[in-house]
């Protein structure tokens, strides 16, 4: 059957207790560099259809990049002509 559980169980100091934050802390890089990967992997799957949506309307159905892209499309495309330049 069941003691009478009564008396108050002794408390452990809170020095002695067994934390998580100490069993974490020397693993903190790989812990940051995880997550880092898993937040970039979310962002890159919330805009997955976007390429894919650029690619059908401008080059499919010849509709004109909006402002903003063709600075960004000129800038890959310099930057690409540079990087082919420094190659030969």
């Amino acid at each position: 059957m069941l003691e009478n559980t009564d008396k108050p169980r002794p408390k452990a100091k809170l020095t002695s207790k067994l934390k998580i934050v100490d069993l974490l802390r020397p693993h903190w890089t790989a812990l940051s560099l995880a997550f880092l990967a898993v937040l970039g992997e979310t962002l890159t799957d919330v805009l997955e259809p976007w390429p894919i949506k650029i690619v059908a309307d401008n080059l499919l159905q010849h509709k004109r990049l909006p402002g903003w892209k063709r600075a960004v499309k000129q800038a890959v495309k310099e930057a690409a002509d540079t990087a082919d330049a420094k190659d030969r």
